[in-house]
């Protein structure tokens, strides 16, 4: 099985994915906020360290001998750079701890790859050939997680889950 991680400190999108024919097994999105009165570096570590608890607990439980993320682009400033290199850093701790192989794909490819034949992404198109991937060949508590999540943490979910697919269909 491949572990999917759409990376980030606050919002981690994750999906498990079938190798054989890039069904998508489960999805959800792990979401942290900031621990009110805690130091910065004190909470980043708490956040982690709950990252790589959940993360190591998917891996082992769906035996998964890949680890695929998301590739680190920096839309934001700093902080979002610490966020995604702290998430990262967690990608390689549960990938060492699960004796997995980690990957990294950058966001263009693994949606060009969902979306073939189209030149220009627009990722209401990555969106709907994702959603319409998981109900075809997704496992029904899939498609239960994917329509349980807010329309707001829906994207993390599915790029996860977009990585996975490319890493399954790319071996």
């Amino acid at each position: 099985m491949i572990l999917a991680v759409d990376p980030g400190l606050a919002n981690l999108g994750w999906a498990i994915v079938r190798p054989a024919d890039a069904g998508v097994h489960e999805l959800g999105v792990l979401r942290s906020k900031p621990t009110p009165g805690l130091a910065r570096s004190a909470d980043r570590r708490e956040r982690a360290a709950r990252q790589a608890a959940v993360l190591l607990g998917l891996g082992r439980a769906h035996g998964c001998t890949t680890v695929i993320g998301e590739a680190m682009s920096f839309p934001r400033g700093i902080e979002g750079i610490a966020s995604m290199a702290l998430s990262w850093g967690v990608l390689c701790g549960v990938a060492t701890a699960l004796g997995a192989r980690l990957l990294e794909v950058t966001p263009k490819v693994w949606q060009h790859a969902v979306t073939p034949g189209k030149r220009a992404i627009v990722y209401a198109d990555v969106e709907a050939a994702l959603d319409a991937h998981i109900r075809r060949h997704g496992a029904p508590q899939a498609c239960e997680q994917l329509d349980a999540l807010p329309r707001s943490f829906r994207t993390h979910a599915l790029d996860a889950a977009g990585v996975g697919i490319w890493a399954a269909i790319h071996p």
